[in-house]
């Protein structure tokens, strides 16, 4: 991976941020509403369970934690129980990682485009952006409803830069974990891994990696 100090963001024409470990620090809180939803139903997660968790839709989770197959209907409702046990934790405790809001002014400055591309459900994205004061913050917002497959599958980016309507190569996206970084990798974009506390380190493959959005050189 390249040093940041070498990232020049203003050659993009569009920079694509996920959400969960990387614009805010939420991880701990994911973590711990699937260990209290998975013990209701009497299962111990391992501790390479625990690091699939980043970047994945729910129902690629529950069947990778529960090691079962899922009805549709079953995994809606799982979902919401999972979801509304995490908002209960993390309410509250919402706060964006560091420079973030440096970075956003740098690139409205600009005129470059800037989105969100997460697996997170509506209400999730709802509570993370009221709370940090960044509801009509972003142009275009690709969340769970909006795709079929999950991260590591590029959908979710290609979606994001075909409603952007800028190319996959004009696209810098800032990702936590190892899932989004191969997503984002494999639909052409450049990555820059964020190395949050308690998110899944292993982003080798992403070209730049931070600690978080003060390491940038916003030129």
């Amino acid at each position: 991976m390249k040093k940041c100090d070498s990232l020049d963001i203003s050659k993009f024409e569009a920079v694509i941020f996920d959400m969960d470990g990387t614009m805010v620090d939420n991880m701990q809180y994911h973590v711990r509403a699937w260990k209290e939803f998975v013990a209701l139903y009497g299962v111990e997660l391992s501790e390479q369970q625990l690091s699939m968790i980043p970047g994945r839709k729910n129902s690629d989770l529950l069947q990778l934690l529960l090691d079962r197959t899922f009805t549709t209907e079953e995994v809606t409702q799982f979902s919401k129980e999972k979801e509304a046990l995490y908002r209960k934790l993390y309410a509250g405790n919402v706060a964006s990682v560091s420079g973030l809001f440096e970075v956003l002014a740098y690139l409205r400055q600009n005129s470059i485009q800037y989105a969100v591309a997460t697996s997170a459900p509506k209400e999730n994205r709802e509570l993370v952006l009221r709370e940090l004061h960044l509801e009509d913050t972003f142009s275009v917002l690709v969340g769970e409803e909006d795709i079929s497959k999950g991260k590591p599958d590029p959908e979710v980016y290609e979606t994001c830069a075909k409603r952007l309507n800028v190319p996959s190569e004009q696209c810098l996206v800032f990702e936590d974990a190892l899932a989004g970084v191969q997503s984002a990798k494999a639909a052409g974009m450049t990555v820059v891994g964020v190395q949050t506390a308690g998110a899944n380190t292993q982003i080798e493959d992403a070209d730049y990696s931070i600690d978080d959005f003060t390491q940038l050189t916003l030129r």
